[in-house]
């Protein structure tokens, strides 16, 4: 039963597979529900930090770096440029949008893709975090409701 639960931690882990797959992946094996989505909520939100360190990290080490310097210093400051660019122009709200986007679940868009642009465009550590995590959970109870037919229940 716990190599099952780790497989559904793992694979929430996995880009493209996230949250709803894992998820989706426990009720094919029939495990308990509840626990199923705490446990791919939690794997789905071990990477946050990790990718956004790591990205900020590789770029920084390797823009000293012969023959890829070039095109790292490029991502890097064309990335703080467009960063800068977002947060004049939309404040508070690119989190907003952030959230909407973790939130919502879109096929293929998920925590490595919005931590990847975050650390890119160099945006706020603590904000990206709290914003994914949150986005991760309200995902993660639309999920739950949906799946089980909450939603016909209350509409």
């Amino acid at each position: 039963m716990f190599i099952k639960y780790l497989i559904v931690f793992v694979s929430a882990m996995l880009p493209f597979i996230e949250l709803h797959g894992s998820f989706q992946m426990a009720l094919d094996l029939s495990l308990n529900k509840y626990l199923a989505l705490g446990i791919a909520i939690l794997g789905n939100m071990v990477l946050v930090p990790v990718i956004y360190i790591v990205v900020r990290k590789l770029l920084e080490w390797g823009r000293n770096k012969r023959y890829i310097g070039r095109a790292f210093t490029c991502c890097l400051l064309k990335g703080e440029k467009i960063g800068k660019k977002l947060l004049n122009r939309l404040g508070n709200g690119l989190y907003i949008i952030m959230f909407l986007i973790m939130a919502l679940g879109l096929p293929g868009i998920g925590i490595w893709l919005v931590s990847l642009f975050a650390s890119i465009f160099k945006l706020s550590y603590k904000k990206t975090i709290l914003v994914i995590i949150l986005g991760i959970l309200v995902a993660g109870i639309i999920m739950f409701l949906g799946t089980f037919g909450i939603w016909e229940m209350i509409i």
